[in-house]
């Protein structure tokens, strides 16, 4: 099966990252290792990443 949408040239991935945020901030959206163990990374808080490597 095949999906298309069109998007709109003013939108990007960041969009996504800080709407999950608002609306879902608890939400896990991938995990990372940390000295040997995985850990969750809640919406929320990808965004807070996002947000400091911006700046």
């Amino acid at each position: 099966m095949t999906v298309s949408q069109d998007i709109s040239s003013s939108i990007d991935i960041t969009n996504a990252v800080f709407d999950h945020a608002a609306t879902t901030p608890d939400h896990v959206v991938f995990q990372r290792p940390t000295l040997g163990e995985w850990h969750d990374v809640t919406a929320a808080e990808f965004a807070r990443i996002v947000c400091r490597c911006g700046s």
